[in-house]
């Protein structure tokens, strides 16, 4: 057998840096991070993404233990017990299926897919390698798409509901409307009769509400200058924050573009998140208004601010305070339909609402409506 000169090793080195360069430049190009560690964690190699994953330069990473790079905690139910950090349990088992984590540092509430698998060159040297998939952007398409499902059949229900009790509401309103103008003041039978009166027109506006959630109510459109739409409405609004002791403040921004609209839902919304704003304020405080116009990508919005100096909302009940019948107010002082209400609304006009908030710092509303032909 020929033995191979210092020359021909020279050129398979050569061959084997060339292979593992275009193996490093394949993989730098692949979206999901990967990274290779010993059998005690440390990184040993990593590609691009995975770079980009944990933002920390590429030499940084290289050495380092994968858990100080990238701190997880296993995204399970609540009280669910804490599962091992995916190493453990690959040294464990040898082999790891796809499994959901979350890095509890983050702030953007990343959910990553880690999967790996055990390799082993020789019995002295082990090696550990991982896959992780970001999943964030997939579970928020998810959770929009069940979301809209659910609220698609809570408005079929609530259209049906509405439409059967629409009805005899009114003919009992009818009635008693009726019976109330030949009454004598001061007769036994007023005050009941204006009680039935006025909570079935209380009723009766609640069914409205229901239509308007269940997309069954008819968008009217015109062309509608926000500002004096919004205007004209603060005229009831502030009458309820000088009782409350709560400043309304109105920033409103220059000559905006008309919108198409449907002008009376539009002033709903206002109508709605200035009566949240000044309930969320007990001991007074400041709401202010603000509008501008914006320009998001290629089209053009005006936003709507609704700001508040109030308690805040818990982050624990943010996803839900858009939901249907959700209500964190007593009894008897609301349908948990306000806030619904208005994100229909929004949609409806082809609009986004967003909310931030600070428990103790206040509440602000985002609205964002589209600014359409006219």
């Amino acid at each position: 057998m020929k033995k191979r000169n210092n020359a021909d090793l020279e050129e398979v080195v050569q061959e084997l840096r060339k292979t593992l360069g275009k193996f490093e430049l394949a993989l730098g190009t692949v979206k999901e991070a990967i990274v290779w560690t010993n059998i005690q964690g440390r990184v040993q190699w990593c590609n691009a993404s995975f770079d980009q994953l944990v933002e920390r330069d590429h030499l940084e990473v290289l050495g380092s233990s994968l858990k100080d790079v990238l701190p997880l905690e296993h995204r399970g139910p609540p009280m669910a017990p804490q599962e091992p950090y995916p190493l453990d349990k690959l040294v464990r088992s040898g082999k790891l299926e796809e499994e959901e984590y979350v890095i509890p540092t983050s702030p953007k509430k990343t959910i990553l897919a880690v999967s790996g698998k055990g390799l082993s060159f020789s019995k002295m040297e082990k090696s550990l390698i991982f896959v992780i998939r970001d999943l964030t952007r997939q579970k928020y398409v998810e959770r929009a798409a069940l979301e809209s499902e659910k609220m698609a059949a809570i408005g079929r229900l609530a259209g049906g509901v509405a439409h059967e009790i629409n009805n005899p509401l009114g003919i009992i309103l009818g009635f008693a409307q009726g019976v109330v103008r030949r009454l004598e003041p001061g007769e036994p039978w007023e005050m009941p009769l204006k009680s039935i009166e006025r909570e079935a027109i209380r009723c009766k506006n609640l069914v409205q509400d229901l239509l308007t959630f269940s997309r069954a109510g008819k968008n009217q459109e015109e062309e509608v200058d926000l500002n004096k739409a919004i205007e004209d409405e603060l005229l009831l609004v502030s009458a309820q924050a000088k009782v409350r002791n709560v400043e309304l403040v109105k920033d409103y921004g220059g000559e905006l573009p008309k919108i198409k609209a449907n002008r009376q839902q539009i002033q709903q919304v206002i109508v709605n998140l200035c009566t949240n704003a000044i309930d969320s304020m007990p001991q007074g405080g400041t709401l202010t208004i603000r509008t501008r116009e914006i320009t998001v990508g290629q089209k053009d919005f005006i936003k709507i601010g609704i700001a508040d100096t109030g308690e805040g909302i818990p982050e624990d009940i943010r996803p839900k305070i858009f939901e249907p019948f959700f209500s964190t107010k007593e009894v008897g002082r609301g349908t948990g339909l306000g806030l619904s209400l208005v994100y229909e609304i929004v949609q409806k006009h082809d609009g986004q609402i967003t909310v931030e908030s600070q428990v103790g710092q206040g509440t602000v509303f985002h609205v964002l409506l589209p600014v359409n032909s006219v």
